[in-house]
């Protein structure tokens, strides 16, 4: 294989981006804290994968060790548990693997020869996601690799040349709930929150935002005011974002707000409505 430490060939114009589902990375924290010894933990990324696009979905650890002499890799338990995930999730298929140590070796080619083989041959190479579960650099770093083949002409492989690639944290609205709750046990001795009421929810994403349009306040007034050179990448995003927003007058806004209002309150008292009845029939049932 060809890698320096921390030292990568990076593509001139990268084709290939991994979306990242918050669930992989902490089953990789998990599986890293729950490991017995110092060595990193290693294991499969199982998601979906297009043209341009690698899905990381879910994974699972694999038992293996490592030395300087010696692997042990259990490929076996990989394809009991493969088996079983994609009769649950039969959408999803092989795509990768994991591994807690923020570094490429010669026992990281093995592995990642060993998931080429178990995807094909003939098939784009599998994706090689690093994450430093230790955090030595402040923050949890996240590095997708994919390998390249370097051979001779009679097909013989000489070494595997590994590229990072763009990737992403992929987040569903519930997930974002989820991680914003665990984001707030950091500033706690017992590590432990509540979950808020909807009512307190919203209000905390109201604001939020509003602390985001104050940031984006100032830094316009910055820029037109001369104080702050301005940046023609920022300048687009906001123009985007300024072009998605519907063009309502604030007369219009105030009635459809109401109108939404009224509704959840109608959808609130039928529910309540209909327990009453249950609880009403139950109650009847009963005697």
């Amino acid at each position: 294989f060809v890698m320096a430490e921390h030292l990568f060939l990076a593509l001139d114009d990268p084709i290939l981006t991994a979306r990242v589902h918050p669930v992989v990375a902490l089953t990789i924290l998990d599986h890293h804290n729950r490991r017995d010894g110092d060595d990193c933990v290693v294991g499969s990324l199982l998601g979906t994968r297009s043209d341009n696009i690698i899905e990381i979905k879910s994974a699972f650890g694999i038992p293996h060790t490592e030395t300087d002499e010696d692997l042990k890799f259990d490929m076996e338990y990989h394809k009991n548990m493969l088996d079983l995930h994609l009769k649950a999730n039969p959408e999803e298929t092989l795509v990768g693997w994991y591994s807690s140590a923020s570094i490429i070796d010669e026992n990281s080619a093995i592995i990642h020869d060993l998931y080429w083989k178990e995807i094909g041959d003939d098939s784009p190479s599998p994706v090689h996601l690093t994450v430093d579960c230790e955090v030595y650099g402040g923050r949890m770093e996240i590095t997708p690799f994919i390998a390249d083949r370097r051979e001779t002409d009679n097909q013989q492989t000489l070494c595997r040349t590994f590229y990072p690639i763009n990737y992403e944290i992929d987040t569903s609205d519930t997930e974002q709930g989820c991680l914003a709750a665990l984001m707030k046990t950091k500033n706690t001795e017992s590590l432990k929150t509540r979950i808020d009421a909807e009512s307190e929810n919203l209000t905390s994403s109201l604001n939020s935002l509003l602390q985001m349009l104050t940031v984006v306040t100032n830094y316009v007034d910055d820029v037109v005011e001369g104080n702050k050179e301005g940046d023609k990448r920022i300048g687009r995003i906001l123009a985007d974002c300024a072009n998605s927003l519907p063009r309502v007058t604030e007369s219009e806004f105030e009635s459809l707000f109401q109108t939404s209002v009224q509704d959840k309150l109608s959808v609130v008292y039928l529910a309540s409505l209909t327990r009453t009845q249950l609880a009403l029939a139950e109650k009847l049932q009963s005697t």
